[in-house]
């Protein structure tokens, strides 16, 4: 008797992939049977009773009712699992996922302190998107996309499919869609950058550069922005990548913040910005000669630079990333 098995979906593979890799999201490939599910399609629709309580909760939790506040948390919830899972698999196999509301599930983190975030994404549609060459290409529902300017891709999907939320979200709170898509390619170019560091640390800040002009300074896109770009800090002789964010998230206007902004603001003054991020770079190098000392059973363990023997300084494997104030939804704020 010959055994038949069953042929994965490319797709189901490559999330499989991602998530093998990823401690930041989970993915999967078909409609979820557990709890704690739901279907972005049911939320962002006109008058959606879904909505106007996620919009009720947000007044609630961030104790504001300004429109661009309120918008921007709800977007940046729900945009950073799709972006996530976009971009991580365009950098693992040069696919891209088709994630319109109809084709996604989110799952939320169990607990009423979780209860608005997300850590889960499946993902229901066949549907992706690749290069000519890709390997798969006999697959039906394979969508072949014009070889060009590759990080175009997780760009004009995404975008395609976060519009109904952010025409939604502005019809429904009175701002402006521009703001919106700022939150948007500041989503995408972050998590590019962060991503292509940690799989490709050799790549130049030129050749990051690169990507992230393909995803957001393409002409006629509701993404462009000249703003977006990197920057570098040296500590102990390692070069140290950072990402200069088009806009602000707005914390600073809620009430727990009390007045003050995320460390990467763009509001925050250049001087000031770099001092808090040294600090912190150099509040993480201890913690990890810290660690290392534990691991080796050496609580007395001298402190040496990470780049011992490094004459020229080297660029670190990622962009640093600062964690956003307590309940905040907002991402990616470096």
């Amino acid at each position: 008797m010959i055994a038949h098995t069953t042929r994965v979906h490319p797709l189901a593979a490559t999330l499989a992939r991602v998530t093998a890799t990823n401690t930041y999201l989970s993915t999967q490939y078909g409609e979820p049977t557990e709890a704690d599910w739901y279907r972005p399609a049911a939320l962002y629709t006109a008058s959606s009773a879904a909505l106007a309580a996620q919009i009720a909760k947000a007044h609630e939790r961030l104790r504001t009712t300004t429109p661009i506040v309120v918008a921007g948390s709800l977007l940046q919830g729900y945009q950073w699992p799709l972006i996530h899972a976009a971009v991580a698999c365009y950098l693992a196999d040069r696919r891209v996922p088709e994630v319109q509301p109809d084709d996604v599930w989110l799952h939320h983190k169990h607990g009423a302190e979780h209860a608005d975030e997300i850590d889960a994404l499946a993902l229901t549609s066949t549907r992706f998107y690749t290069l000519p060459d890709d390997p798969d290409a006999a697959t039906p529902t394979r969508r072949s996309c014009p070889t060009g300017s590759p990080a175009q891709r997780p760009a004009r999907y995404d975008r395609r499919s976060l519009r109904p939320a952010v025409a939604l979200l502005c019809a429904e709170l009175g701002c402006k869609e521009r703001a919106l898509w700022l939150f948007v390619a500041d989503g995408l170019a972050g998590t590019m950058a962060w991503l292509l560091q940690e799989q490709q640390p050799a790549l130049s800040l030129a050749q990051l550069d690169v990507e992230l002009a393909g995803l957001v300074r393409v002409p006629n896109s509701p993404l462009y922005t000249t703003q977006i770009g990197l920057f570098t800090l040296t500590y102990r002789e390692q070069l140290h990548v950072q990402y200069d964010r088009a806009t602000c998230c707005y914390w600073y206007k809620t009430a727990d913040a009390n007045g003050d902004c995320c460390t990467t603001c763009p509001k925050r003054p250049t001087a000031e910005r770099d001092a808090l991020l040294l600090k912190d770079i150099a509040e993480q190098y201890k913690a990890r000669l810290q660690g290392e000392a534990v691991a080796h059973g050496n609580a007395h363990m001298h402190e040496r630079p990470m780049t011992r023997g490094t004459r020229s300084p080297v660029r670190t494997v990622r962009v640093s990333r600062c964690e956003p104030p307590a309940g905040w939804n907002a991402v990616f704020q470096s």
